[in-house]
């Protein structure tokens, strides 16, 4: 999971917001707003792609080498044409889009398409970002497609990943924030709650909720990103928001069910933790935070350096390997109760010797402070280089002297 980084294109969202008071009528708050998805917050892809060749009069530039691939959405089906601007070309160098699911395409909704070759016979691309809008069921949808491809031979596979995103500006008691839902499964609506995986630990992904601090940015030190369904506390008072049937208005409430509050004693951290019914994503420093009574395990938990060492470009990354929910090492946080979470640092280091013959094998193994190194996966990565240099080895003999040094390689 990386720090909130703004994403270039633009999507305007037509999320609606609905006030809601006991014994009043749900009145409209305000209408759209031109939003920023985050890269980060981007949705799982839709990846189920039906390929078939276009069609006779189906708008391509390049018939005989063109692909069209299908996926299907909770509005219908959405096609997608590999195409190219030249009638001889032998890659594809742009992407149609048709939202209707027909196989017609036209010149307008297309965005630029980058094939990189791999080896003979193989490459892979992407599309470039771009704002697109339709028609559906009466209302405009504003989308930000993104489109991976790849053809080995006569192998392919295709992803599409549409962001959507809505704004709008919602009263919570006397306090007036703004709030965008970002699409965090592909499928063009914006009220899905995410839900703890049932074979394995994990989350089946829902929507991401951004709540903005006192001066309207998504982005300052008061911001707030959660999942959509989860308590927040705003004030003094615990909130949540739901979204309407329609998928695009939303309705912010007082939180009524049990919590307690999970705390994790680190100062820089962030991370989703699956309950047995709920899921939370959390950032925070050393305070407790309040989150629905349940019995958490860490999905994924990212851990940055403070005080002193808060420019240090190294991060600590915790991932929940494959485990089941069954199985899981929980945090059982009780309501009214607070309950502290064992993650991250310190970390302890366990040496792995293999001796055969005359050669030594040295490699090393990290656990977090949950101490389940069955259960999850812990590594060291750089801001900038990606994964952390490897440490050093110095091994001595029975006397303390050296008798040989050297880096470990990644495995």
């Amino acid at each position: 999971m990386k720090p909130l980084e703004m994403l270039g294109a633009t999507v305007l969202g037509l999320l609606v917001c609905l006030s809601s008071a006991v014994g009043q009528t749900l009145e409209p708050c305000q209408l759209p707003i031109a939003v920023h998805a985050y890269e980060p917050l981007v949705g799982q892809p839709l990846t189920d792609a039906k390929f078939s060749q276009p069609a006779e009069g189906s708008g391509v530039t390049n018939p005989g080498q063109a692909m069209v691939a299908t996926f299907t959405t909770a509005i219908g089906p959405i096609s997608i044409a590999l195409d190219s601007t030249s009638a001889e070309g032998k890659r594809p160098d742009l992407v149609r889009f048709d939202f209707g699911g027909s196989g017609k395409f036209n010149d307008t909704d297309v965005a630029p398409f980058k094939a990189e070759s791999m080896a003979p016979n193989y490459y892979r691309g992407q599309s470039t970002p771009v704002s697109l809008s339709f028609e559906r069921d009466g209302r405009t949808i504003y989308v930000s497609p993104r489109v991976e491809y790849y053809k080995y031979g006569n192998q392919r596979h295709a992803s599409l990943r549409m962001v959507v995103a809505g704004k709008a500006a919602c009263r919570f008691g006397d306090q007036s924030r703004h709030v965008m839902v970002i699409d965090g499964n592909s499928n063009l609506r914006l009220d899905d709650v995410s839900q703890p995986g049932k074979e394995w630990l994990g989350v089946n992904p829902g929507d991401t909720l951004l709540i903005a601090d006192e001066a309207g940015s998504l982005e300052g030190a008061g911001a707030q990103t959660i999942l959509l369904g989860q308590p927040f506390m705003l004030g003094e008072k615990l909130y949540t928001v739901e979204v309407g049937p329609d998928g695009w208005s939303v309705t912010p409430k007082l939180y009524d069910q049990p919590t307690g509050m999970l705390q994790v004693a680190h100062e820089r951290w962030e991370g989703v933790f699956a309950g047995r019914q709920h899921v939370v994503r959390l950032t925070g420093g050393n305070q407790p935070q309040p989150v629905p009574a349940d019995a958490y395990a860490v999905v994924e938990y990212s851990e940055y350096p403070s005080g002193e060492q808060s420019k240090s470009p190294l991060s600590l990354q915790v991932e929940a390997g494959r485990i089941r929910p069954d199985r899981a090492k929980r945090c059982e946080v009780a309501a009214g109760q607070t309950a502290q979470m064992a993650v991250g640092s310190p970390l302890t280091v366990e040496p792995e010797v293999q001796v055969r013959d005359r050669q030594v094998t040295v490699g090393m193994k990290l656990a977090d402070a949950a101490e389940a190194p069955n259960q999850v996966t812990v590594a060291l990565t750089h801001a900038q280089e990606g994964r952390a240099k490897p440490p050093q080895v110095v091994i001595r003999d029975s006397a303390g002297k050296q008798v040989h040094s050297g880096k470990l390689e990644y495995g």
